[in-house]
């Protein structure tokens, strides 16, 4: 598949924009985060799990956006799935600095998917507009290079939500 064509596929939801639902929750270092503190960015929401092969490849692409855009225009956030019954939060935090997982890691809720919107594979990740919109969901890998290509094709198309 072209990378031409897997951006058309992320491309998918833009025309059926709906608001993202906030959410306030901790992160996995236990510091309070809302979607809403990001109005103003696009924001990356990947919902992944440590099992997933895909969602570990993507890691350290997603890393490195975040690293490039999270002080300016953009920011990730990873939804981990992964069971608290297999899984501890102790657990959890080793594979993040093992891996060198840069973004904040949050344990994904049923209220958090619902915010959101279905998960239907690993790994998901939802492109959420600097207005709260979700404007595009990925089923599968995606690149940190897919994710600025889809914004540049997009910010100027971008309305400013009104106060």
């Amino acid at each position: 598949m072209s990378k031409r064509l897997a951006l058309g596929l992320l491309f998918l939801l833009v025309s059926a924009t709906v608001a993202a639902a906030d959410f306030s929750t901790k992160d996995l270092e236990g510091h309070p985060l809302s979607l809403a503190d990001y109005r103003g960015k696009w924001v990356v929401i990947n919902f992944w799990a440590t099992w997933c092969p895909y969602c570990v490849d993507e890691i350290s692409d997603l890393s490195a956006f975040y690293r490039a855009h999270n002080a300016k225009d953009a920011t990730v956030l990873g939804l981990s799935v992964d069971d608290a019954d297999e899984i501890s939060d102790a657990e959890l935090r080793d594979f993040v600095h093992t891996n060198n997982i840069t973004y904040p890691i949050i344990r994904a809720t049923q209220t958090i998917v619902r915010a959101i919107g279905p998960i239907k594979g690993l790994p998901t990740t939802y492109l959420v507009d600097p207005n709260g919109k979700v404007v595009a969901r990925q089923l599968g890998p995606m690149t940190g290079a897919d994710l600025e290509q889809f914004i540049r094709d997009h910010a100027s198309s971008l309305k400013t939500a009104s106060p």
